[in-house]
């Protein structure tokens, strides 16, 4: 068994405001790498922001939403843990190719893999007034990844 240096991370995020808050990651993922760290994690929401979602319509959830992987904000993730040679987690609104929304956790490996799922999903919290935009269902996808295989 080896060591692994790991960094979490509690930010206060800017409600709606992404780019700050990839911004914040972004240092925080340097000062980590800067001391050696190999995974990082963020909070739940901490791209999109989390308390304020409650206070959204639904069009305005949308529109703060990504896809995952292919959105912004994981390719950003993706390029960051590629540049400092660490894991990087960190959560954000999902939304899918149906129209979907997620409270999901995207996670960022050095070589391009990567794997995402719901964290949680309270309909009436996140999606009210209208719970049926949420299904409430637990997902995961990821690729090939050395947090889920062994090796000896």
């Amino acid at each position: 068994m080896r060591n692994i240096r790991v960094a979490a991370v509690q930010l206060q995020h800017a409600p709606g405001d992404k780019a700050a808050n990839l911004a914040a990651i972004e240092r925080f993922a340097s000062q980590a790498a800067a001391k050696r760290a190999q995974i990082i994690a963020f909070p739940e929401c901490c791209i999109s922001g989390y308390w304020h979602l409650r206070k959204l319509t639904r069009p305005q959830m949308e529109a703060l939403a990504e896809r995952v992987p292919d959105g912004a904000a994981a390719q950003r993730l993706l390029a960051l843990s590629k540049q400092h040679g660490m894991t990087i987690g960190a959560g954000l609104l999902e939304i899918d190719s149906s129209g979907k929304l997620f409270n999901s956790f995207f996670v960022a490996m050095p070589d391009g893999r990567w794997a995402w799922f719901t964290i949680s999903m309270s309909c009436t919290i996140v999606c009210s007034p209208s719970p049926t935009t949420c299904p409430g269902v637990r997902r995961v996808a990821a690729t090939s990844s050395p947090l889920t295989t062994s090796s000896r």
